[in-house]
């Protein structure tokens, strides 16, 4: 990490990449985490414990069933870092592309992006605090985050606690019900909710579709609102709000009942907003991990 005069790294063209852990090494097997779990090393057979951590770019799908592991684009020099969000929970180690680890170049450099999504957007390249919680090849960086005091263990004990076992594997969970996310308008919309409270999740909206038919195509940014609309006083209510228009909208069928998303205006299904209220099961887990009143 910066914070420890960590030297940059050249990660350029690598399909993989073995981070090690020097401060975290112990001159005996197992080496454990605070948890009391044993951390990665280099040989398990060696006297002396070596930390590890592999690490790998992105894997994309070959069409055969297997996965293919991309090397790490050219220029890809610089340092792991800690970045911190809000919620914390949506905190992430990242790699920051920069010449040295010293404060001006690091603020002068940038984050290693990943390859362009299908709609053109580039994200950073992540491991997000979730994984970093709950999944075995991530604990070096999780120990390293608890001796830097970069994160409360209190945090890290709240993810672990997360009962639904593929949680490490969800992607881009809302970690905020305002929080936005891209929906493809001939899908069926599936979030899963995370706070430290709980996970609510993987759940269906089937909001554009209409007997399987969806009159929709393209990309659209959107998110939850707690509903601030009079008749959901008493009923506690998510809507839908168009945030952005990512990819061009096409009608490819006739309905009335479904309507074209307008940016800023919340979504809308037979001429009303369409709302899901948190009165039901499911939205009461929704509204509890949430801390809503119901």
């Amino acid at each position: 990490m910066v914070e420890v005069k960590q030297k940059c790294l050249d990660l350029s063209n690598a399909k993989g990449f073995t981070a090690r852990f020097p401060l975290l090494d112990r001159p005996f097997l197992p080496v454990h985490t605070s948890f009391k779990e044993e951390l990665p090393v280099t040989d398990k057979r060696s006297a002396v414990g070596r930390v590890i951590c592999p690490i790998g770019y992105k894997k994309v799908p070959t069409g055969s069933g297997t996965w293919r592991a991309l090397g790490f684009p050219r220029g890809s020099k610089g340092v792991f870092y800690y970045h911190k969000s809000v919620p914390e929970i949506s905190s992430s180690i990242r790699f920051r592309i920069c010449e040295d680890p010293t404060p001006s170049s690091f603020q002068a450099g940038q984050d290693l992006l990943l390859p362009s999504t299908d709609y053109g957007e580039r994200l950073p390249w992540k491991i997000p605090l979730l994984s970093i919680a709950t999944k075995k090849t991530h604990r070096a960086f999780q120990q390293t985050l608890l001796d830097e005091g970069l994160v409360d263990r209190s945090v890290l004990e709240a993810l672990r606690r997360l009962e639904s076992p593929n949680i490490a594997r969800v992607k881009e969970p809302l970690y905020s019900i305002d929080q936005p996310f891209v929906v493809d308008l001939s899908q069926r919309i599936e979030v899963n909710f995370v706070t430290l409270k709980g996970h609510v999740g993987p759940m269906q909206f089937d909001v554009f579709g209409l007997e399987r038919l969806y009159p929709f195509s393209g990309k659209v940014r959107m998110c939850f609102v707690l509903s601030p609309l009079p008749e959901h006083r008493h009923v506690p209510s998510l809507l839908l709000q168009c945030l952005e228009i990512i990819t061009p909208m096409k009608r490819v069928c006739e309905s009335d009942i479904i309507e074209a998303p307008v940016v800023e205006e919340y979504f809308q299904r037979s001429g009303r907003i369409w709302s899901y209220s948190l009165k039901g099961d499911n939205g009461k887990e929704i509204a509890e991990i949430f801390d809503i009143e119901v």
